[in-house]
């Protein structure tokens, strides 16, 4: 009896051990998953997001493959992951128009129950009797979902009118007459069937010594909204950081009375 009962003890044991060599061999699988479109450190943080605590995930920049060792469950979680994240980025032309018009006049500027902006704009319509509106700038970009796309909209100078705001937002007046620039990054999203989202950042650019630039992001005056594709959308910048901005970029070429307004159509490409 006690041979047989030491028999089945061995034999438990052996099961035992069979059965850890079994998880340790399930748990060192590994997988090379080739990463397309999405940036490889975000796949990376993704695939790593779906291990277990004794998964590892090593990324090949060189080649654009993650290198993935986990048990046959955790590696499954994480190329459903990826297959659904790594998806070629949605495409948008966008025209931006940098129009002038004289600020806040009663004829042409309504705002027709529209909300106000963040960041000092409001949304308008131009109306057709409205006084003479002059374009400054017309831009046509090629934009990818979510990923900015930079206009360059004019010279920018210290002057009684925007002087104060330019050292206000951190810009320097050099005796050197470092030129200064402004423009707008813009950002276009999806945002359901037939609407996207804008982001309109402005900017302002100073050249400094040994070549490098000094880049201000203006971020009192950025705004986002929500428009429906292939349909001209306007905002005028009237008061707050917008104004400020629009002010600096019309300084050298018009009356204090004209305020910035941009025409925005979004199409998909």
């Amino acid at each position: 009896m006690l041979k047989i009962i030491s028999h089945v003890l061995r034999l438990c044991t052996l099961l035992v051990l069979l059965a850890g060599v079994l998880i340790q061999g399930a748990q060192a699988q590994t997988e090379i998953i080739s990463v397309i479109h999405l940036p490889l450190a975000e796949a990376e943080d993704a695939a790593r997001s779906q291990l277990s605590g004794q998964g590892t995930v090593v990324s090949m920049p060189s080649r654009r493959i993650l290198v993935v060792s986990d048990d046959a469950p955790h590696l499954r979680k994480v190329r459903e992951l990826l297959s659904r994240l790594d998806q070629p980025l949605a495409q948008f032309r966008t025209k931006v128009d940098i129009l002038t018009r004289q600020s806040r006049s009663s004829r042409g500027l309504s705002v027709g129950g529209m909300a106000s902006l963040s960041g000092g704009w409001v949304q308008i319509r131009l109306d057709d009797q409205s006084s003479r509106n002059s374009s400054m700038q017309n831009y046509q970009l090629q934009v990818s979902g979510g990923i900015p796309a930079s206009i360059e909209a004019g010279q920018i100078y210290f002057l009684p009118g925007t002087r104060d705001w330019l050292r206000g937002v951190g810009l320097v007046e050099s005796g050197t007459l470092m030129p200064v620039t402004g423009g707008f990054d813009i950002v276009v999203q999806a945002a359901g069937e037939g609407m996207v989202r804008v982001r309109v950042q402005p900017w302002l650019q100073q050249l400094q010594s040994m070549g490098k630039n000094k880049r201000i992001n203006v971020l009192g005056a950025a705004t986002e909204l929500t428009i429906p594709l292939d349909r001209d959308i306007t905002i005028a910048a009237v008061s707050g950081d917008a104004q400020g901005m629009g002010r600096a970029l019309l300084s050298g070429q018009s009356r204090r009375s004209q305020e910035m307004v941009i025409r925005l159509r979004v199409r998909r490409f």
